[in-house]
């Protein structure tokens, strides 16, 4: 673990996590996990709190079934969705609640100060440069594509943001990263495209394309590499030679992606599910048909609709972001109007 110390991901975690009573309501999907050198900890992200726990794998317990889940962190519950450790001072914390609120602490004591809740935040990281830091926000969770990249020159203080907008062609922020020893360099991933700005999120280029969805990003420190997980496989990117290198294939998936597209409609199942605040949803069609999905609650009702459009033969994929559903079961359909096809599958999300 020495390797990724000081280090966030939000690679998908394959573990579960079961909190006080032995109750299924209470059975967790952790979203991230911090890696802290100096606290000797790791931080995993369960909904609405964080679970800290001890720095030492060899002091983690392995769970074969369900029934013997019991609750193993070292500590109680940080009572906030995400919780950040400035990498220039250890007694420096940001954490952002179940709101989108920003808070900040500087006396390293669970009490934490509203830092911002002009927009709602999502994901923060920090620039090597240590007065600068970024934000993914979205600003206003009613409108579908509001999400956009801010940067503060003053540790996320009120009326010290600076909206920069996101890459060209870019609607949506899939995942985001700083290099740990390069100023001004950032690494934004959407679906399939991956961008890079090295003058602070000013400007942005395309250093790399997927065929399938971007999952995860990490910047090697002292290192020109960064690797790149997708649904299909993991890659080595030299960002400066930009060659790429691919070091494993995933299977992350029991539906088959053909290199030539199917003779039929696909429709892929959510990735992440279960989800939260964000899933993505992948079909492939063969040929150009008037496309509609939607999102239903458990009762039928719609929730959302994210395509009504016709779209041509290919792979198609859209992000579905929620931040006020109650967690339970939802289900999205895709009908192709000209293809007559229609498929419906379920999802999960949790709060």
């Amino acid at each position: 673990m020495e390797d990724f110390e000081g280090n966030l991901f939000d690679f998908p975690i394959a573990v579960v996590i079961k909190a006080t009573n032995r109750t299924d309501e209470e059975i967790g999907y952790p979203g991230k996990f911090q890696i802290l050198p100096e606290k000797k900890e790791v931080y995993v992200t369960m909904g609405d709190y964080i679970l800290p726990f001890d720095y030492k794998l060899s002091d983690w317990p392995i769970f074969e079934g369900l029934e013997e889940f019991s609750v193993y962190n070292n500590s109680g519950k940080i009572p906030f969705r995400y919780f950040f450790r400035y990498p220039f001072d250890d007694s420096q914390n940001f954490a952002i609640n179940s709101s989108g609120h920003l808070y900040s602490n500087t006396r390293d004591t669970s009490t934490f100060e509203m830092a911002d809740s002009s927009v709602w935040f999502n994901r923060i990281t920090f620039d090597a440069d240590s007065g600068f830091l970024y934000a993914d926000v979205v600003k206003d969770p009613t409108i579908s594509y509001s999400q956009t990249l801010f940067r503060s020159s003053d540790l996320g203080k009120s009326g010290t943001w600076t909206e920069l907008g996101l890459p060209k062609d870019a609607r949506l922020i899939g995942r985001f990263v700083t290099d740990p020893e390069v100023p001004g360099t950032l690494y934004i991933s959407e679906t399939y495209n991956l961008y890079r700005s090295t003058d602070y999120g000013d400007t942005f280029s395309i250093i790399f394309e997927s065929d399938y969805n971007i999952e995860g990003l990490y910047k090697k420190p002292d290192s020109e590499l960064l690797y790149v997980l997708t649904t299909d496989e993991l890659f080595e990117l030299n960002v400066e030679s930009g060659t790429t290198t691919s070091l494993k294939t995933l299977p992350v998936s029991n539906e088959p992606e053909p290199a030539d597209l199917p003779n039929q409609v696909i429709l892929h199942q959510n990735y992440p599910n279960p989800f939260n605040p964000s899933t993505i949803i992948s079909y492939v069609i063969p040929s150009g048909s008037h496309i509609k999905l939607t999102v239903y609650d458990n009762l039928g009702r719609t929730v959302q609709v994210l395509v009504d459009e016709y779209q041509s033969e290919g792979r198609h994929s859209v992000t579905f972001s929620t931040y006020s559903m109650a967690s339970g079961i939802y289900y999205y359909r895709l009908i192709a109007r000209d293809l007559d096809w229609t498929a419906s599958k379920k999802m999960y999300f949790i709060k």
